[in-house]
């Protein structure tokens, strides 16, 4: 029996000499992508992790927003209250290495360090947050600037 080139089966595994697979008689649009649930299966297991470390993430800088906010003392958000900056002592519970004092100069002016304590001028009230939820510090309390 002779096929016509028509209808004879390609090496892609499709009906015709061109080589594509012919488009369903029901008037549907063909498929193209044929790797099936399969193939998604092996992305489930980075797009579950990689969710996981952004849910984490989010929770930790959340949680951290509301731990330095509920650390702050009234004194402390009187001043910032009145002229959107405060001067703060910053009590660490050890005596500062360069990480703290390196990370503390990038959220305001360090004017001096006495012991486990180092004093700060014209902090504003976003960086006071972000200081006070810091886990290693153990205070931050209000400062005269002198």
């Amino acid at each position: 029996m002779q096929v016509s080139p028509e209808r004879a089966v390609t090496a892609r595994g499709g009906i015709g000499g061109t080589g594509a697979a012919s488009p369903p008689s029901n008037g549907a649009p063909r498929r193209r992508w044929r790797g099936g649930w399969r193939s998604l299966a092996a992305w489930r297991v980075p797009i579950v992790a990689t969710c996981a470390a952004l849910a984490f993430l989010l929770v930790q800088s959340v949680g951290q927003y509301f731990y330095g906010e509920s650390r702050v003392p009234a004194s402390v958000s009187a001043q910032l209250a009145r002229s959107g900056k405060a001067d703060i002592a910053v009590r660490l519970g050890f005596v500062p290495e360069s990480f703290n004092l390196t990370y503390l100069s990038g959220e305001g002016n360090v004017a001096q360090t006495k012991g486990d304590t180092v004093y700060m001028n014209g902090v504003p009230g976003s960086s006071v947050r972000a200081i006070a939820g810091q886990y290693w510090v153990r205070a931050v309390t209000s400062w005269n600037g002198s």
